[in-house]
């Protein structure tokens, strides 16, 4: 269920944290972006069972059928998307264009400058709107033949 990932994601960013403070790493402007696929099995011979999909920032799953058709796909945390930008803006981070490429700062700084709207560590703009929040997507049926991607 999608609680169920939140939880986890919450929890992933909280172990990322402590790992970070134990080892002496600086999470100030590095982070991770994350995909998970969960298959629940189905005793129909129809469908392999039930997918279903979390991810956050620019790691990807997409579900193809054996004709190659999408029959499910993340969509990236991009900071291309009008709701992810409004979200970072009214929490106070600033969305600049840099060479082409949105990216986000901490508002009147040049500092940090992330590609990302949704990311594990990256603690200098947690305050700016970038979450480690993900999206579920699910279920999905899952038919025999069928290729799941999960891709960083």
């Amino acid at each position: 269920s999608p609680g169920w990932f939140e939880s986890a994601f919450r929890r992933g960013e909280l172990d990322v944290e402590a790992v970070a403070t134990v080892e002496g790493w600086s999470l100030q402007a590095s982070g991770a972006t994350c995909a998970v696929a969960v298959l629940v099995p189905n005793a129909d011979n129809a469908c392999w069972g039930s997918l279903y999909m979390a991810h956050l920032g620019d790691s990807r799953i997409t579900l193809v059928s054996e004709r190659c058709e999408v029959l499910a796909a993340s969509v990236d945390h991009s900071l291309d998307d009008e709701a992810e930008r409004q979200r970072i803006v009214s929490a106070g981070g600033e969305v600049r264009e840099v060479n082409g490429h949105r990216r986000v700062f901490r508002a009147g700084k040049s500092f940090p400058g992330l590609g990302m709207a949704r990311s594990f560590g990256d603690v200098s703009v947690k305050d700016c709107g970038v979450t480690e929040l993900c999206t579920v997507v699910g279920p999905v049926p899952v038919p025999p033949a069928a290729r799941l991607m999960v891709a960083s």
